[in-house]
């Protein structure tokens, strides 16, 4: 469920922090960025899909704010990243190929603890340094369970998870302020 408040700054304070020393915005660019996919041509995660109004008006809201510095035609369904998956591969060779064994035991995971529906309470306008985003709030602890469930040995990436619903992509190396 979407609700809309007042998200304490603890929530994004590490982003917040971050964007501050980074001093400019992360340039991005729209190519195929062909050294990095090496012709594997889809990447999976894990992604809590928020196909709710409100969320989507905020989100062209915050684009709209920010008309002239975000990349144009940026497209993509308002979401919360769960957790990241990697090059779907049937035997997996690269350390960022995602095998069928751990898609299926992720998949047992979540089918047999069958998360109960959750609240998330989405923010105000923050900003990584490539990305602005609005702060998503894990209300009752939905997002946590269900990482932990994709996550069960706590194998999870060493950076820290901010949870945020992309608004864009910086066009520009733009000054912080």
């Amino acid at each position: 469920m979407f609700m809309a408040g007042a998200i304490p700054d603890h929530v994004f304070e590490q982003a917040r922090q971050q964007f501050a020393e980074a001093g400019r915005c992360i340039p991005n660019e729209q190519r195929d960025f062909t050294e990095w996919h090496l012709g594997r041509p889809c990447y999976a995660l894990w992604a809590a899909r928020l196909d709710h109004a409100p969320v989507k008006a905020a989100v062209l809201e915050a684009a709209r704010h920010l008309d002239g510095l975000l990349l144009a035609d940026y497209q993509r369904q308002p979401h919360v990243t769960l957790a990241l998956g990697g090059f779907p591969a049937g035997q997996p060779a690269l350390r960022d190929d995602f095998g069928r064994s751990a898609l299926e035991s992720q998949l047992a995971a979540l089918v047999t603890s069958a998360p109960a529906p959750f609240q998330l309470e989405i923010g105000p306008l923050a900003s990584f340094a490539s990305a602005p985003f609005l702060c998503a709030r894990d209300v009752e602890g939905g997002l946590g369970q269900l990482r932990r469930l994709l996550h069960p040995a706590g194998d999870t990436p060493d950076h820290s998870y901010t949870p945020h619903v992309t608004v864009g992509l910086y066009a520009g190396p733009w000054a912080v302020e």
